[in-house]
């Protein structure tokens, strides 16, 4: 009758809260397989940081008894594999991640070149003469870029180029981003897109028989409440944003190039763009918002001139930005008349660099794969104006006088991607590729994103809500050092009403497994989809099936509460209960079991002392008895680490997982990220390792320097493998 949960690497990744699909599944097998441990040069013993109470809710408050010594971070081992693991294809990390614009494809550069030149040919004899003396200097310098006709070229630089600097743009900077962080609770796209996941891995789920490996869910999603989804983020490493990756671009979350006509409102133009870009990433609907309502109501400035971050400051709390078609833009100065809450509000924005006017190339990637699209400052001048493709270089020292959009970069092309609002007459469909630092593109750089709203959501994208629960799945591991049969009856809900299944305790009706030693079973109930057992409680008892007779009835006569309290999670949770010798199991059944904190440090004493199989045991042992007790994310992290130590990744990452699920605003989960990455790499599954890892260095979750400083070196490793660790990057 039973029939085991099939492992699989896009299952577990979903249950971490990863939002891209993952590599195809594993074959069914009655466990997931252990991995040999390698047999390079490991840490000695794994060391635990130190414990701190909890972020979470009332069930993680009280604070451990006992604190482990800090730790450092684990060296994550060069040879994972177990012996005689090929790769069958050597694969490298891919060279870029998103897809850039089509207007930068070369097929598009003839046709471009051609409209340009017979624009050209009819212009007036002023024009002319100004790309004859641009095209010298760019000769001269053998500047990366052309020049052309460009319709900005038929407007003056005070109708382009209307950014007007404060006196001093940055003095409140820290405080600002002081603020922001405490409005984002330490979350952004990074950790967001760790802590959603899309509906259709959910849907596929659901529909296997057995679902979920360890009958983990999604993890809720990093603003609680309804989850969020995860709309946008893409369905591979390929397209997930990486600080460390050789080029990136929110292209798939960008609107259709504007053009702010014979206004000086680029200021306006830059910050929407952005707000539409969170917007399409955050809540996966791509609006057409309103720079008029920007332009009229923010208070950033006029057709003459304008400072962005008024923008993002005026469309947070009670007023939201409107729509296109509410405000359509007039290219003029008006009375603002439009004001209160709409799907589209500012939930936080910041610097960059608060303490810099110019941050470094490596702080604005961060950045941008932190909040999305940045909105800065740039210097135009005419051979920007005139730009019409290739890479801008010019490089000029004069002041910033225009706002932009950056959305992103190319390490080949040394040069960010930078939005325009002057049409797509002008560069690369509205496009410009400039070299990092040029003209002080970047100068101001901020960022802003907008607010969870299932209003502003496009529907199919919808992410995990909190459901209520009053049952759980049940997982059996067998430490007994013999095989078993297991008995099993268990008191659910069907159409409505509480009954035990197959019969009542007391009865013969019940249900029969086979559970050899050391494995572990995901019980199932071939009656009911998706064929999971869940019950609110049960009646097991086991005996031996070999060798000399044992039994184990302590639940045989009494309920074992899977569900002892209704409780609130995106999927249902699960039992663990693990059969010992001498008739004992983990929940507390046979000899008298220990008091809570002994049970706890007894099993931290073992874990200190590289028994990790018996304080695997013992750690489980804790959370099936005391389940609601502030110390289970603990355990679970211990238990993680131990699997992890023994070679078992498969193992480990369903501990991860757990905690990442239930557990994910805790203090730990920068840790929990980083081993869950090293797990990946002993799979060989690159991708996710990187992501996990890049989480940790630039996610902003608490992790101490030398943790950030190792997934950082970890990361530069990953991405210099030709192939003789990763096998997937998926």
């Amino acid at each position: 009758m039973s029939s085991p949960w099939t492992s699989s690497p896009a299952l577990l990744a979903l249950c971490l809260g990863l939002s891209f699909l993952g590599p195809p599944a594993r074959t069914s097998s009655s466990s997931p397989p252990s991995r040999a441990r390698s047999t390079s040069d490991s840490p000695s013993r794994a060391r635990a940081p130190a414990r701190t109470p909890s972020r979470q809710g009332s069930d993680d408050k009280a604070k451990p008894r006992r604190k482990p010594v800090s730790g450092k971070p684990p060296k994550v081992e060069r040879v994972h594999r177990a012996r005689g693991t090929k790769v069958s294809k050597r694969v490298a990390r891919p060279k870029a991640q998103g897809k850039l614009p089509r207007a930068t494809a070369a097929k598009r550069a003839t046709p471009r070149r051609a409209q340009l030149s017979k624009r050209e040919a009819k212009a007036p004899r002023a024009v002319k003469k100004q790309l004859t003396r641009l095209r010298k200097q760019n000769n001269k310098r053998k500047a990366r870029f052309e020049v052309g006709y460009t319709a900005a070229m038929d407007k003056s630089m005070a109708e382009l180029a209307g950014l007007s600097l404060p006196s001093k743009p940055l003095a409140r900077a820290k405080a600002q981003n002081s603020k922001a962080r405490r409005a984002l609770g330490g979350r952004n796209l990074m950790v967001r897109s760790l802590s959603r996941t899309t509906s259709q891995p959910r849907r596929v789920a659901s529909k296997r028989k057995g679902g979920l490996p360890g009958g983990l869910g999604s993890p809720v999603g990093a603003a609680g409440g309804a989850g969020g989804g995860a709309a946008g983020l893409g369905s591979n490493f390929a397209a997930t944003c990486s600080p460390s990756a050789d080029a990136f671009a929110w292209s798939d979350q960008l609107a259709p190039i504007r053009n702010q006509g014979a206004c000086g409102s680029c200021w306006a133009f830059a910050a929407v763009s952005s707000l539409e870009a969170s917007n399409a990433i955050v809540n996966g609907a791509k609006p057409d918002l309103a720079e008029q309502h920007a332009l009229t109501c923010s208070g950033g400035g006029t057709c003459t001139g304008g400072w962005y971050t008024p923008v993002f400051e005026s469309f947070g709390g009670k007023n939201g930005l409107r729509t296109e078609s509410e405000v359509p833009y007039t290219a003029s100065d008006g009375t603002c008349k439009t004001e209160g809450a709409t799907p589209f509000q500012v939930e936080a924005w910041g610097w960059v660099d608060p303490s810099s006017t110019q941050p470094s190339v490596g702080e604005m990637k961060e950045a941008m794969c932190k909040y999305g699209a940045l909105t800065v400052a740039v210097t135009a001048t005419p051979s920007f104006i005139a730009y019409s493709g290739g890479v801008f270089d010019e490089r000029s020292s004069a002041q910033v006088n225009h706002a932009v959009t950056l959305v992103g970069w190319d390490d080949s092309r040394g040069a960010w991607l930078l939005r325009n609002s002057w049409g797509t007459n002008w560069g690369e469909g509205g496009y410009m590729w400039i070299e990092y630092g040029s003209n002080s593109v970047g100068a101001y750089a901020a960022w802003a994103m907008v607010a969870e709203d299932q209003n502003a959501k496009a529907g199919s994208n919808d992410g995990p809500a909190l459901k209520s629960f009053d049952e759980r799945n049940l997982r059996v591991t067998n430490e007994t050092g013999r095989d078993l049969e297991l008995e099993v009856q268990w008191y659910s809900k069907r159409d409505g009403k509480w009954a035990w299944r197959p019969g009542k305790p007391g009865t013969k009706k019940t249900a029969s497994y086979k559970l050899a030693k050391g494995k572990s079973l995901n019980l199932d109930d071939p009656t009911h989809q998706p064929f999971m057992l869940q019950a609110k409680k049960v009646r097991l008892w086991a005996r031996t099936s070999s060798g000399k007779a044992a039994s184990w009835e302590h639940w045989k006569s009494r309920d074992l509460e899977l569900a002892g309290a209704r409780y609130e999670a995106s999927e249902m949770d699960v039992f663990e209960l693990r059969l010992l010798p001498g008739g004992a199991d983990s929940a507390g059944g046979g000899p008298k079991p220990k008091g809570k904190d002994d049970l706890f440090d007894d099993a931290y004493a073992l874990f200190e002392a590289g028994k990790y199989e018996a304080a695997k045991t013992e750690f489980a042992a804790f959370k099936s008895q005391f389940p609601s007790d502030g110390n289970v994310p603990y355990a679970l992290y211990f238990m993680g680490v131990a699997e992890h130590e023994l070679g078992n990744h498969w193992d480990s990452l369903l501990y991860f997982a757990e905690f990442a699920d239930v557990h994910w605003q805790h203090d730990w989960i920068p840790y929990v990220y980083f081993w869950a990455g090293s797990n990946y790499v002993g799979l060989g599954e690159c991708g996710y390792a990187t992501q996990l890892f890049e989480a940790v260095a630039y996610g902003d979750l608490g992790a101490p320097k030398d943790w950030v400083q190792s997934a950082k070196d970890t990361v530069e490793w990953l991405s210099k493998d030709k192939g003789s660790v990763c096998k997937s990057w998926d």
